[in-house]
């Protein structure tokens, strides 16, 4: 997957060329060489490693052989390094949607797809978005009291846990709708 330099040090990424064998389209690669989350100015190109692998069992003894790197991990990049001394390593660049679910906004944006095209639920969840968007607009509310302190209320679903975690954490039940709101202990 091709990513943008200043996204890349959030994937491993792979010097590659494309692939001289019979019948490949322009899409495979043979990979020449791996680094795990670089810097940009040190990546090999913006081809990105996304995570899915198919691997013969020579790995395990690559990864045997392999030396904690950044953070006192083995990362399957390093090991990949090690096996490409041996044999060849070839890549695909895929053409479709990916998530990255390793990412909570990315396995939020792949939940609500799968949810929409799904035919049990694709018809009613959009009526959960509208309904969850309704009420965060009306869920914020700001105020400044004495002093210049910024009191924020906050409808949510009421947790009896709210009232006693934290003494400047006042909570009350009206109509099915909790208020939370912040009790600032006063400066003066």
């Amino acid at each position: 997957m091709e990513v943008p330099l200043d996204q890349i040090g959030a994937y491993g990424v792979v010097e590659a060329e494309p692939a001289s064998i019979e019948g490949s389209d322009t899409r495979l690669f043979r990979i020449r060489n791996l680094v795990e989350k670089p810097r940009p100015e040190e990546a090999p190109s913006n081809l990105a490693i996304v995570g899915r692998y198919v691997l013969s069992p020579e790995i395990f003894t690559a990864l045997e052989e392999t030396e904690p790197g950044r953070g006192g991990e083995i990362q399957l990049t390093d090991g990949l390094k090690r096996l490409l001394r041996s044999r060849p390593i070839y890549g695909y660049r895929f053409e479709g949607v990916r998530y990255d679910a390793g990412d909570k906004l990315g396995f939020l944006k792949a939940t609500v797809e799968f949810a929409l095209d799904r035919p049990d639920s694709g018809q009613r969840f959009p009526g959960v978005l509208e309904i969850r968007d309704r009420l965060k607009r009306r869920a914020y509310s700001h105020s400044m009291v004495p002093g210049g302190l910024c009191v924020r209320s906050i409808r949510t679903a009421f947790r009896p846990s709210m009232a006693s975690s934290s003494p400047h954490m006042r909570a009350s039940r009206a109509g099915g709708i909790a208020t939370a709101r912040a009790v600032m202990p006063s400066t003066e």
